[in-house]
């Protein structure tokens, strides 16, 4: 039994065992070989597409992360490349993050949006230091969802739906939330009477979208039909 280096092992792909024996005056030798195969493996898998595997009408005109994992022999700074219609749209570097082996790449949303089919797949490609290689692939199905909806509630007027004499001649918070493609930064418009009263911008708080617009007391206090609308 002889221990060699793994080193040595990987650079070659058979190994010769030769003996020498001598009895009195004469000798003999013989050898044997014995072939082999390195063993390299590479494996790939697409986690997200745009977060939510669905294309809306925002990431259309944008970048879109996909993003995965990789696992075998695949290490840090190997390279994924990112198919569409066979055609390469985007690479990432395989990076570590918190002890797994992860990577993202960015790819145009009009690609994803105006691919014949729904297909992302990602391919990678690992050597070791003997040049041995390695190739995965994964495939991951995304939808397109490009129609635009909107959707806003109004949750209080004056926080009980009620207008007390000392409101009528104050600011009165109307408050509400938004929904469907509705996002931060889109704005609120309130109306009374036919006219607009206040407006005001969606935010982000404890994780739903809402919003506050500060309306004159004296406005609701003398309107002719006790209703508000908030429109975004």
């Amino acid at each position: 039994s002889v221990n060699v280096t793994g080193n040595d092992v990987l650079h070659a792909d058979k190994a010769t065992a030769t003996v020498t024996t001598s009895y009195s005056s004469h000798n003999d030798t013989a050898s044997s070989e014995e072939n082999y195969q390195v063993g390299i493996n590479a494996g790939v898998t697409i986690t997200t597409i745009g977060g939510d595997n669905v294309i809306n009408e925002n990431e259309s005109h944008s970048k879109v992360p996909v993003t995965g994992t990789v696992d075998g022999d695949v290490k840090v700074g190997d390279t994924v490349t990112i198919t569409v219609d066979g055609k390469a749209v985007g690479t990432a570097t395989v990076e570590s993050h918190n002890g797994k082996l992860t990577w993202t790449a960015e790819v145009d949303g009009s690609v994803l949006d105006n691919a014949t089919t729904d297909n992302v797949t990602a391919t990678v490609t690992t050597h070791d230091e003997a040049g041995h290689s390695a190739t995965a692939t994964d495939d991951h199905i995304y939808t397109v969802d490009t129609d635009i909806a909107a959707a806003i509630t109004i949750t209080s007027i004056a926080t009980d739906g009620v207008i007390n004499a000392d409101e009528a001649h104050n600011k009165v918070p109307v408050t509400g939330t938004v929904g469907a493609d509705v996002k931060v930064g889109d704005t609120v418009t309130v109306v009374v009477d036919g006219q607009t009263v206040g407006t005001t911008k969606v935010v982000e708080q404890d994780g739903k979208l809402t919003w506050t617009a500060e309306v004159d007391g004296s406005v609701l206090d003398g309107a002719t039909a006790d209703s508000v609308t908030a429109t975004v």
